[in-house]
């Protein structure tokens, strides 16, 4: 669900690289009436110390996370699976970017130089009952692609 790794430098000389591996839900039941939770994990790591930086998620597949982001089924992507993904874990704050929806970008500091900075990405998919297309799903994979940016 999250982004391939990617590095970036700045014009001060700073060098930073984030690594996203692929975060999964497993299965899900539709049936339940609780929702399915999962934990991920976004690292930055820079060749220098204490680098203020600030992490954001698009949409996905949707657009905008302002109420549910959607995995698609695969491969037929009409049948959509409502979730979301946030950056505390009472799962009150969606995370997106700065600049858009009703959630935020994460922003804090990197420790020592050369040595990686975790933050946990909370993500729920709701509740079988409260799920919009709850007639139409299908046993199968649902899949969505976050992009993932950081400024630093």
């Amino acid at each position: 669900m999250l982004a391939a790794p990617g590095s970036a430098s700045a014009s001060g000389g700073t060098n930073c690289t984030m690594n996203t591996p692929t975060t999964a839900f497993g299965t899900f039941n539709l049936l339940l009436a609780t929702p399915t939770d999962t934990v991920g994990t976004v690292s930055i790591t820079c060749d220098a110390s204490n680098v203020q930086h600030t992490i954001s998620f698009n949409g996905g597949v949707t657009g905008s996370a302002a109420t549910w982001r959607e995995m698609r089924n695969q491969p037929t992507t009409a049948i959509r699976l409502e979730y979301n993904l946030y950056s505390d874990a009472a799962k009150s704050v969606v995370w997106t970017s700065n600049s858009g929806g009703s959630g935020v970008g994460v922003s804090g500091t990197t420790g020592t130089a050369n040595v990686a900075t975790s933050l946990s990405v909370y993500g729920r998919i709701r509740p079988g009952p409260q799920q919009t297309q709850r007639a139409s799903l299908v046993p199968g994979d649902y899949l969505d692609t976050i992009t993932v940016s950081y400024s630093f």
